[in-house]
């Protein structure tokens, strides 16, 4: 069986019920950023949803429009570049490039 056939078999197998959501609060945690310990042994970041949202928020009303194109310099693991700026992103439906040689990602 091709990898096609195999995903196909997969897919129709699959429920058209949309799966249950869970509740989600502003304190749930929505990742864990490791540090590199500059002030001490390095440790894991609680980061809530709260946190990231108002982040985004506030990163969205205060300059980008939909039709910029922002680049990304900061590295995706580092929460400048994962939620202030990809998130914004993705909240704006806008353009981002994620490096400086590359063409935006989204259009």
């Amino acid at each position: 069986m091709s990898q096609g056939e195999a995903y196909e078999k997969l897919a129709d197998q699959a429920s058209a019920e949309e799966p249950k959501r869970p509740v989600i609060s502003g304190d749930d945690a929505v990742c864990i950023l490791y540090t590199s310990g500059t002030t001490g042994r390095p440790k894991g970041a609680v980061l809530p949803h709260r946190q990231v949202v108002w982040n985004s928020i506030n990163t969205v009303v205060s300059g980008p429009e939909r039709k910029d194109i922002s680049p990304i310099l900061t590295p995706m693991f580092h929460s400048g570049g994962l939620f202030v700026f990809l998130r914004r992103s993705f909240m704006l439906a806008a353009n981002f490039c994620s490096d400086v040689l590359s063409t935006p990602t989204l259009r």
